[in-house]
């Protein structure tokens, strides 16, 4: 069965003119040609041609595109060859031109994550450079790779990426979110471990609650989250919408302790 091909045919030819580009329009007018410059400075000419497999439609296409070249007076060395079937250069061309980008907030919804552990994030090993640092919006980043990125952290979440040596405030946040969840007092607890437990705001269950931290807060329970998380002792996630428009808290957190997480808290709490 016969189909249209849209083929797209570079020449070794940098001398296009007026009445170049015309001759090639007429000479190749009943295929629906676009003629115009590639951007090596080749002549480029796109034309449609029916056949019913790919190597008759590149075939023919050089065929009439060269014939016309020859007759017009310019070199007719084929260059570049591009060939796809119309419904594909529709999809392509309903493709964005420009590449979805993200800025903090976007890496934040693409990780389900606070703003504050994106940029947490954005430091680690492995995470995509970013494309553009602008002064009103920070770093620029494509969006697709940091997508790539997140999928492969949550696929190796429970894996021991690195060893699993706690530092005390990494130790001390793990526990006193433990004892907040379940609701016990921490004896002899340090500043530290005061502020955490202070800032859990409501519990679901004693491993599962949400944390709220006000803009001035420091960052040393932040950085020892974001430590715990990549350590796959924790996971944390933003809250639904509805959440943070009633509370009006748009950074909270909801934590969640993992198995291993709750193996390293301990038997006494």
């Amino acid at each position: 069965m016969s189909q249209a091909w849209s083929v797209c045919i570079e020449l070794n030819s940098s001398d296009l003119t007026a009445e170049t580009v015309v001759g090639l329009h007429e000479a190749l007018s009943t295929h629906a040609p676009s003629v115009g410059q590639a951007p090596n400075g080749n002549a480029s000419v796109r034309l449609f041609v029916e056949t019913t497999e790919l190597p008759e439609a590149v075939a023919a296409a050089i065929e009439l595109v060269t014939t016309a070249a020859r007759n017009l007076g310019i070199s007719d060395r084929v260059v570049g060859l591009e060939v796809m079937t119309e419904e594909e250069l529709d999809r392509t061309n309903a493709l964005p031109v420009v590449p979805e980008l993200a800025g903090i907030s976007e890496v934040a919804s693409i990780c389900g994550v606070s703003k504050q552990r994106a940029s947490k994030l954005t430091e680690l090993p492995g995470f995509p450079d970013p494309v553009q640092t602008l002064a009103s919006a920070g770093k620029i980043y494509l969006a697709d790779p940091v997508k790539d990125w997140n999928g492969r952290r949550t696929r190796t979440r429970g894996r021991r990426r690195i060893p699993l040596n706690l530092t005390d405030a990494e130790n001390a946040v793990l526990v006193a979110l433990a004892a907040a969840g379940r609701g016990e007092p921490l004896p002899d607890a340090t500043d530290l471990q005061q502020r955490t437990m202070a800032a859990v705001e409501e519990t679901f269950s004693p491993t599962y609650f949400r944390l709220h931290r006000g803009s001035g807060q420091a960052d040393d329970i932040d950085e020892a989250l974001c430590a715990l998380q990549d350590k796959a002792l924790i996971t944390t996630r933003r809250p639904p919408k509805k959440i943070t428009n009633d509370f009006n808290h748009k950074d909270d957190t909801l934590v969640t302790i993992t198995d291993m997480g709750r193996r390293r808290i301990p038997s006494t709490l």
